[in-house]
């Protein structure tokens, strides 16, 4: 992780700014919409599987 860190962040001010600035921003669509589309959509071919 060291190494990866190194290689997308110059210093660590920059990356304490994407975790504290960016990443909220960045997170959310990925740990709340995307999962709740993806259940939505299993829901809805789940109940037309099974009303036929």
């Amino acid at each position: 992780m060291i190494y990866f860190s190194s290689i997308f962040y110059d210093n660590i001010m920059e990356m304490k700014y994407w975790a504290f600035k960016v990443y909220p921003y960045y997170a959310f669509p990925l740990q709340v919409i995307i999962p709740i589309v993806i259940w939505t959509l299993a829901e809805i071919k789940v109940r037309k599987t099974s009303f036929k």
